[in-house]
């Protein structure tokens, strides 16, 4: 199944009723979050906006990130099993890894499960903040779906 899906002229677009919205959602709170930032969570929050997905999730979400080798981690999402959730909305990790290859000209990106903000000081980390993004993130999109994709 088809969660996501780029285009070479860098479009994106959800195939699932959650994804638009969760995408929908993410567009509707980077206005405040760049208020306070300099940097969207497509290039720079990515970290921010996972964790506030895992705390909204009760900890059902994990942390995961996409590593260049030689690069270090290049985007940071939560999942569950083989479903990516980040700000642009669902994807399997393989169409995260396609996004990350057009529209980050980032090709050869791999998965690694969790993230470490030690170990990768140049992605922003703010637990206060993600706390705060969690509980507006909770107002718009309610409890966790039982089934991501549906």
């Amino acid at each position: 199944m088809r969660l996501q899906s780029v285009y070479p002229s860098g479009l994106l677009r959800n195939h699932t009723p959650f994804g638009k919205k969760l995408r929908f959602v993410g567009r509707l709170l980077l206005p405040d979050h760049l208020r306070i930032y300099d940097f969207g969570f497509q290039d720079g929050g990515c970290a921010m906006f996972a964790q506030a997905l895992v705390q909204w999730s009760n900890g059902r979400l994990t942390l995961g990130s996409y590593v260049l080798p030689g690069r270090g981690v290049q985007h940071v999402v939560a999942r569950e099993g083989d479903v990516v959730l980040d700000s642009d909305g669902l994807s399997t990790r393989d169409e995260g890894a396609t996004k990350l290859a057009v529209q980050e000209m980032c090709p050869g990106c791999t998965w690694i499960d969790g993230f470490d903000p030690g170990a990768s000081p140049r992605i922003p980390w703010s637990p206060r903040y993600s706390n705060d993004l969690a509980d507006h993130v909770k107002r718009l999109l309610g409890v966790p779906p039982v089934e991501w994709t549906s």
